[in-house]
């Protein structure tokens, strides 16, 4: 009787133990199946048109063609530095001051550029950028732009 009762102890950690082990296989099986397809992602294209819309978008400030807000100017430059493979869509709002130490502003106006002009969007890469006018040495505008380009 005892040597039954050993038995079954011993069938019992046997199985617990086998039981485990597969567990354990199937965690391990699992995080190569993942790491598998995270490495198979190419990330290239992406981060070159990232790169791309922050250059954009940095060169359009440094200019100062945003800061004109004129939709025809930025439109032409835009399509001008726009590699030909590339969409793009540039949306400006602008903000008003509220009072004379512009602590706070106001919804002003939004402009919306896109190049080529009948594009759809396809999978977007988004830069944004923060910039202020000027008039009469204070500002007059806080305007933050968001462009977005995907590949035609």
């Amino acid at each position: 009787m005892r040597n039954d009762n050993l038995r079954k102890e011993k069938g019992f950690f046997f199985a617990l133990d086998s039981l485990i082990a597969i567990v354990i296989a199937f965690i391990l099986i699992s995080g190569v199946v993942i790491f598998i397809n995270r490495a198979e992602e190419d990330k290239f294209p992406d981060l070159y048109l990232e790169k791309l819309s922050n250059d954009i978008l940095f060169t359009l400030n440094k200019n100062n063609t945003l800061q004109t807000l004129d939709k025809t100017k930025i439109q032409n430059v835009l399509s001008g530095i726009l590699p030909k493979n590339l969409g793009a869509k540039l949306n400006i709002t602008t903000f008003s001051c509220v009072d004379n130490s512009c602590s706070s502003f106001k919804y002003n106006s939004n402009i919306t550029v896109t190049v080529p002009v009948n594009t759809v969007e396809n999978n977007g890469v988004i830069a944004r950028t923060g910039f202020v006018t000027f008039k009469g040495g204070r500002i007059d505008l806080y305007a933050i732009a968001v462009l977005r380009i995907w590949l035609i």
